[in-house]
């Protein structure tokens, strides 16, 4: 069903969607939940960093919790309901020059890019390209796909 995590939501997608009432801009980067979490898009600011991190410490996930990606505000995505993410997981940035990075800030679990083996250094920011999938953690991933909006 739409908007529904399935059993075994790190591995399997979980469809595209647009956030309801979520700014989206045109010709700008949006980082897109791909499996993991509930659907939604999220654009980058021009050289303003987002930091992406868990939401409470007391959460947990269970059969009943969709784990939900948050825009709180233009500077902080929150997952919601997955306490593998760190509190400060990572920091993705877009350039004036069109390039993105993406930053693990000390993750306890891991920032992968592309697949559940490349895990990234700590504070060292890695360029991605439209297209790349940004992988959370192995323990309940939630996964990211980068996106240039039009």
């Amino acid at each position: 069903m739409p908007g529904q995590i399935s059993s075994d939501p790190w591995r399997k997608p979980v469809g595209r969607t647009v956030n309801e009432g979520a700014p989206v801009g045109t010709g700008e980067w949006v980082l897109e939940v791909e499996s993991g979490a509930v659907p939604g898009r999220f654009p980058l600011r021009v050289g303003a960093p987002v930091i992406i991190g868990r939401g409470s410490t007391l959460q947990t996930t269970t059969e009943h919790t969709m784990v939900r990606v948050e825009l709180v505000n233009p500077a902080t995505l929150v997952i919601q309901g997955n306490p593998h993410v760190s509190s400060r997981h990572v920091s993705i940035e877009s350039g004036e020059d069109g390039r993105v990075f993406v930053t693990d800030l000390g993750s306890s679990n891991g920032t992968y890019c592309g697949d559940p083996s490349s895990r990234l250094s700590a504070r060292e920011p890695v360029e991605l390209s439209e297209g790349d999938r940004l992988i959370l953690c192995q323990q309940l991933q939630v996964a990211f796909v980068l996106r240039k909006e039009t």
